[in-house]
């Protein structure tokens, strides 16, 4: 199963989180999210000297992974976690769970498949802690669960004074 963390590389926010899996033609439920089924594939490559990397490639049917990447650098910067999971038994944890960010990205929109070079997080890049505050801009996503707005704005800039 992957899930898919859309970044905008302008201020890091994540955007959306996309759920797939490779289940035949059955769509998942885990968790409350539904997983929906497509066809990728998982190479791994390791060198000596040199950060282990995994090539993924999937079909996007509905062209919505291809559009973000169009939005946002390329794709360049997601971030995509990669678990398996035994669907005879969906209360375990995964067998195997690891978090990827995306170095590389392409795409060819006219047979819909998306290819990303997946490289492992670099610890040290890591912002710890993970949430900073700051007297002048906003951290949480518009009208997510932490925003506490709720007024008539049809949307917000993430400065105090929501313009």
């Amino acid at each position: 199963m992957l899930a898919i963390d859309v970044i905008d590389h302008r201020t890091g926010n994540h955007i959306e989180t996309i759920h797939l899996c490779r289940n035949g033609n059955e769509d998942i439920n885990y968790k409350g999210q539904i997983y929906v089924t497509t066809d990728f594939n998982i190479d791994t490559k390791s060198e000596i000297d040199r950060p282990s990397e995994a090539s993924l490639s999937f079909f996007d049917r509905t062209g919505v992974i291809i559009r973000y990447m169009q939005m946002y650098r390329g794709g360049v910067g997601f971030k995509v976690k990669l678990f398996f999971l035994n669907t005879g038994n969906m209360n375990q944890p995964p067998e195997f769970a690891e978090t990827f960010s995306v170095r590389t990205a392409s795409a060819d929109t006219g047979g819909y498949t998306v290819s990303f070079t997946l490289g492992m997080e670099n610890p040290l890049a890591q912002r710890i802690p993970r949430r900073t505050q700051r007297k002048d801009r906003c951290q949480w996503r518009y009208k997510g669960p932490e925003c506490k707005y709720t007024g008539s704005l049809a949307g917000c800039d993430y400065t105090l004074q929501g313009e």
